[in-house]
């Protein structure tokens, strides 16, 4: 047994002489307990400081941490083996720079490597900067798994910045030249900036993500991707943060239900979750987009989440968008052939669970779709963005080439399968695009599949709208177009409710003309043409579909200014016949009439 001082009134005397004494309680406590304690305290408290210079790097740093550890980053650049590609085991651990602005972990030329590497629960990485971190599926600059342990996870970065990370094709090879190169087609790509699996609470606050890339034939997150731990209740906070020109890019061969493009800048799951809540709040999305060709999906171009049930949405697993900005996103997919296997949806957003959208702002969100890289009325930059650039294979032209179809859907914002609410919101300038022999452009604001109820109440819609440019093809709802689309699909009947909102200046036009030469395009049911300026409220039935469906549209103190519908003609000869058709704008406002429909034999 050991004597030892206990302070019985203050403690800054030295615990010697007689006085001391005097002052003090004598107290017993066994040794080896005592230096436990000690230890103890001394870890939890510990903080290591690196340096650019420091003798085994950032490496030896986290070898050597205890749990409650900080490790602090000075201000300079952080590059070599001893600092990228980094991996922590410990819990509770911090990594912590002087500032984004401070503190650089380059890992640009390290080649294949990613900047950090997570597999421990509560660490937090804050203040610093990692930038050109790579690696060849998942996470670019920094990985999180939780891939061996049922346990709770949680994550956290708060004030850093993630730059010019790359995951999936390409990566450690020059990894801006790599991607889409013929044979260099990753099965996944995944996190370009930041990859996240197996957590059940993920924190980012005050993050940027700038110009990172997810590549492969599966391409998902170009920025930032989460899996949340299968199974448990997950929460996944995004707050104050920034992503710019972040991009989600797929180059197949084939297509297939697993071959696309999806979240530009964030992709989120929840597989299997119970219930599972994703925040947006005070965020800033610009310039994000996914591309893919050819023959595949591109599916939201700044952010995609989906639930528990990925097939099509989940009521239990929700999404709130709050005070948040979307700019000059983008979802575009080229060299399609099939109406529904391939195409476009939600140019900023796209969701497959319960969605509330309140007081935010869509500008310029466009998605766009085209059937071969030499189509007329191929999108401008703006939308598309030269998406035969993307593969180093295209479509040839034969004598009698398949029909070309593809879709494009939610200009802004694609909402499927769950409750929706958009409240107090502006969309501003949205576009969906089509071009090809047969397709569909629907919803340049908003588009709704399956999705009841939904309310839009408070919202300002201005200068949106649905273009197709084909021989038969469709542009549906201007601002809003909701589908009940049977096939498949949980059944339900479809309610929108559209109040206290404002529609300006809403279009749906129809461009024909001839795109594949030689060929007798078949309409979508039967019908082409412009459909619904400003909405347009639709039900699918197939025949095989044992229960009829509705949709209804409710509009109260809503006001429309100059929605309008147009179709034009080509100048192509063959076209004669058809033109010589009745043409007529009709549903200026919303419709479920039929405008600009004529037979071809």
């Amino acid at each position: 047994m050991m004597t030892y001082c206990r302070c019985s009134g203050s403690c800054s005397r030295s615990c010697t002489g007689s006085k001391g004494l005097a002052r003090w309680r004598v107290g017993t406590v066994p040794l080896v307990l005592l230096v436990l304690m000690l230890v103890t305290h001394c870890a939890l408290a510990a903080t290591a400081m690196v340096t650019p210079s420091t003798p085994g790097g950032l490496l030896a740093a986290i070898k050597q941490a205890q749990p409650g550890a900080t490790i602090q980053l000075s201000p300079g650049v952080f590059m070599g083996p001893s600092n990228c590609g980094v991996r922590i085991h410990t819990p509770h651990v911090t990594l912590q720079g002087q500032g984004a602005s401070e503190t650089f972990l380059n890992c640009t030329t390290a080649g294949g490597v990613r900047g950090v590497e997570v597999y421990a629960p509560n660490v937090t990485l804050r203040s610093l900067c990692v930038v050109g971190g790579t690696y060849k599926d998942t996470g670019g600059n920094v990985y999180v798994s939780n891939a061996h342990s049922a346990a709770p996870f949680a994550f956290t970065m708060q004030d850093a910045v993630l730059l010019h990370g790359w995951a999936g094709a390409g990566a450690g090879a020059g990894a801006g030249a790599g991607a889409g190169a013929s044979g260099d087609a990753a099965p996944t790509g995944r996190g370009g900036g930041l990859a996240i699996e197996g957590a059940t609470m993920v924190q980012m606050q005050r993050v940027t993500f700038a110009s990172n890339t997810a590549a492969g034939r599966e391409a998902q997150g170009g920025a930032m991707y989460v899996a949340t731990l299968a199974g448990h209740v997950a929460v996944v906070n995004v707050s104050a943060c920034t992503f710019t020109h972040n991009r989600a890019v797929s180059t197949t061969q084939g297509g297939g239900s697993t071959a696309g493009a999806q979240g530009g800048a964030l992709r989120v799951w929840t597989p299997a979750s119970p219930v599972s809540l994703t925040t947006i709040h005070a965020s800033s999305f610009v310039s994000n987009s996914v591309r893919c060709s050819p023959n595949c999906n591109a599916f939201g171009g700044a952010v995609m989440v989906v639930g528990s049930h990925a097939a099509f949405g989940s009521v239990s697993n929700h999404l709130a968008v709050t005070a948040s900005t979307f700019t000059d996103n983008a979802a575009a997919a080229s060299q399609c052939q099939s109406l529904g296997g391939c195409g476009a949806v939600g140019g900023a957003l796209n969701s497959l669970v319960a969605t509330r959208i309140v007081g935010s702002v869509f500008a310029r969100s466009s998605v766009a779709c085209t059937c071969n890289a030499s189509a007329a009325g191929t999108p401008t930059p703006s939308t598309s963005s030269s998406l035969s650039s993307l593969s180093s294979s295209s479509a040839t032209a034969s004598s009698s080439p398949p029909q070309q179809a593809c879709s494009a859907s939610g200009g802004a914002a694609f909402l499927q399968g769950a409750p929706v609410l958009v409240q107090d919101t502006a969309f501003t300038q949205g576009l969906a695009r089509c071009s090809g022999d047969v397709c569909i452009a629907t919803g340049g604001g908003l588009s709704f599949i399956s999705a009841s109820p939904a309310h839009v109440t408070g919202a300002a819609f201005h200068s949106n709208g649905a273009v197709c440019e084909g021989s038969a093809c469709q542009a549906t709802g201007g601002s809003v177009a909701s589908l009940n689309y049977a096939g498949g699909v949980p059944s339900v009947n479809v309610s929108l409710s559209v109040s206290h909102s404002l529609f300006n200046a809403s279009f749906a036009r129809f461009l024909m003309r001839t795109t594949t030469p030689n060929t007798t395009p078949t309409a979508p049911a039967g019908v082409f043409g412009a459909l619904g300026g400003a909405y347009f409220v639709q039900t699918i039935v197939p025949p095989t579909s044992p229960t009829l469906r509705t949709s209804t549209l409710n509009i109260s103190r809503t006001r429309h200014v100059n929605s309008t519908v147009a179709c034009s003609t080509g100048a192509q000869s063959e076209l004669a016949e058809a033109r010589s058709h009745t043409e007529k704008a009709c549903g200026g406002v919303g419709t479920s009439h039929v405008c600009c429909r004529w037979p071809i034999e």
